[in-house]
């Protein structure tokens, strides 16, 4: 769901809201208790729902919208010592981030939600969030025995959608599935990837000759 929606549907509730609030007065003047007491309670109803509305919004940040498959980032590798490298990624809205990467392998983490068909009738699509990337070594003693390079993807939320769907899944019948996905794939100079999101998850994508080579000599 778009943030014009929210803001649309959470702009009807306060309508909605001062409406019942001004029948609720006028009801009042004419000493009609009940009748008032019922616009009060259906002032505070709208109310609510503008803050779940304004809530969900917030849990939706940093998550993107998933119709079809897209690409999420695209990742070019430098080599810069022994098993050492520099990932540069960069993001569909131009923002780039450089990170420090140890291993054989990269891999890349994202958050996925999907809701059920009435909620996508609403206008919630699937979504994702990346989450970590890192190095990875093949040989499982090196694994074990080196410093791993992990680093953060997005920031920390206040409020989690993911987090509260994980939780509370049994009282959030909206929500079809909540899954981490992963892939790695192996690292080169020079190489260069794209990392594109589906309803099954997380790919990465081959982009140069470098890539394609890498991928085909990995063992």
């Amino acid at each position: 769901m778009s943030s014009s929606t929210l803001n649309v549907l959470i702009g009807v509730f306060a309508v909605l809201a001062l409406f019942f609030i001004v029948r609720a007065v006028r009801v009042f003047r004419r000493k009609r208790i009940v009748g008032g007491a019922f616009n009060v309670a259906s002032a505070l109803a709208m109310i609510l729902a503008a803050v779940c509305v304004a809530l969900i919004g917030i849990g939706l940040h940093g998550f993107e919208r998933l119709t079809y498959e897209r690409t999420a980032a695209e990742v070019r590798f430098t080599k810069t010592g022994d098993k050492a490298y520099s990932a540069t990624v960069r993001y569909p809205d131009g923002s780039v981030g450089d990170f420090a990467l140890r291993g054989d392998d990269w891999q890349i983490d994202a958050r996925m939600l999907t809701f059920k068909p009435l909620a996508s009738l609403l206008g919630f699509d699937s979504m994702y969030r990346l989450e970590r990337l890192g190095g990875r070594y093949r040989d499982i003693e090196e694994e074990r025995s080196t410093a791993r390079t992990v680093h953060a993807l997005t920031s920390a939320s206040s409020i989690d959608l993911w987090e509260i769907a994980r939780r509370y899944h049994e009282k959030a019948p909206w929500v079809d599935a909540y899954y981490g996905s992963a892939t790695y794939v192996p690292m080169a100079d020079g190489a260069q990837f794209a990392v594109n999101v589906s309803q099954t998850g997380v790919k990465a994508r081959p982009m140069n000759e470098t890539a394609r080579n890498a991928l085909s000599n990995w063992q």
